[in-house]
């Protein structure tokens, strides 16, 4: 079976059209683009292998991947360079209670 997950990568400073050439032969997946990002609604099932061989690929580019899984509370970042990778965790925060804000609700 699988699990489909969108993948939405971007890199700094620019994605380019080599890039997006190197991953889709890289990963056999296709890719849509509008020059800013490329995204995916895929099963990648060697995403971590593929994305640091892909990173090494462009050692001096940072590349965001975002992903979005099938259930809305599945959702992720990490950013990659030179074959490394760091977590970016969601963090949902709510206001604290500001009394000037306060509605009648009449």
């Amino acid at each position: 079976m699988g699990y489909y997950t969108k993948y939405v990568i971007s890199a700094t400073p620019e994605l380019t059209d080599a890039i997006v050439e190197s991953l889709i032969s890289l990963t056999q997946y296709e890719f849509d683009t509008d020059g800013e990002e490329m995204w995916a609604d895929i099963k990648w099932w060697n995403y971590d292998s593929e994305m640091r061989k892909f990173s090494l690929m462009f050692p001096n580019t940072i590349f965001t991947v975002q992903g979005q899984g099938e259930e809305q509370s599945d959702r992720w970042m990490e950013y990659w360079k030179n074959g490394k990778s760091q977590n970016a965790y969601l963090r949902i925060e709510y206001d604290e209670f500001d009394e000037t804000k306060l509605i009648d609700g009449t």
